[in-house]
């Protein structure tokens, strides 16, 4: 089952007194990165939503924010964190002793974080409140990650299809290629030397055509093209092995266009090294 790496996710849950409101952002990443900001009044959370996040999603950048609201219509009384404000002035009384600067705004206290409190929502919001709307929000971004990843199976699947095709157009003109160049080759030589041996000429021609012979590659690939139609199917993430398998086409695709002479095959190849581009390209942000 394949999941994108892109998504985005926003849920706003609407209280009598406050509004939660969460908005998560995935982008494709090498590793599985999480960053977490949350309101000072519900940190206590985080490392639960961290765990969720990981237990669910193994590769990508997650940004998850959270934001809170009070409800305006409502009459809201404020407090202030008095231990915090005392252990503020503890800490400016110090550096004052140490280096003497102008006094302190008392606004500027007031706007630390944590300082001021809003005593109606505090007492109203619950664990179960926040971890719920959460869920709502994480899970949007989940099944956002699957919905792509079937788009961009349906893609690699399309692409796959002309791979196959393109190579099954190598296989039929290889044979009558190899055998039109042996005879030329034959014709060629005997122009310019009539006592030639003909087992020593032969065996010369048989070289030289094992040398510009693409079977070799051409069987590869396929190999390679039934791992990944495999791999697409596979429930585990996959974006590291397919990126794996479509270099090494490329790398086959790469060998037969330096090995062949046939224009034809060389244009199919690089036609077949474009489209594994295309595929590897959707696979950046498989999951």
């Amino acid at each position: 089952m394949i999941h994108s790496m892109t998504s985005f996710s926003r849920y706003e849950l609407k209280k009598n007194y406050y509004n939660i409101i969460w908005e998560l952002k995935s982008v494709n990443h090498k590793y599985l990165d999480i960053n977490i900001n949350l309101p000072e009044e519900i940190k206590f959370i985080e490392e639960t939503i961290y765990k969720r996040i990981s237990k669910y999603i193994s590769r990508g950048k997650i940004d998850c924010s959270a934001y809170i609201k009070s409800n305006k219509s409502k009459k809201i009384n404020l407090l202030i964190d008095k231990k915090l404000i005392l252990q503020i002035l503890k800490i400016i009384i110090y550096i004052n002793k140490e280096i003497n600067f102008s006094t302190v705004n008392i606004l500027d206290i007031l706007k630390w974080p944590g300082v001021i409190l809003k005593k109606k929502y505090l007492n109203k919001i619950n664990n179960k409140v926040l971890i719920s709307s959460f869920e709502y929000a994480f899970n949007n971004l989940l099944n956002y990650r699957l919905s792509e990843g079937r788009e961009i199976k349906k893609i690699i699947k399309t692409k796959t299809e002309k791979i196959n095709f393109n190579i099954e157009k190598m296989n039929y003109i290889l044979p009558k290629f190899l055998e039109k160049q042996k005879i030329k080759l034959k014709n060629k030589i005997l122009e310019i030397n009539n006592n030639i041996e003909i087992n020593k000429l032969e065996q010369d021609i048989s070289f030289f055509i094992q040398k510009t012979d693409i079977n070799e590659e051409i069987d590869r690939i396929k190999i390679h093209i039934n791992s990944l139609t495999k791999t697409l199917n596979n429930r585990k993430p996959i974006g590291r092995k397919l990126d794996f398998i479509l270099q090494e086409i490329i790398r086959e695709s790469n060998t037969i266009s330096s090995k062949s002479t046939a224009i034809e095959i060389i244009q199919l190849s690089i036609e077949l090294k474009l489209l594994t581009d295309q595929i590897r390209e959707q696979a950046k942000n498989i999951e």
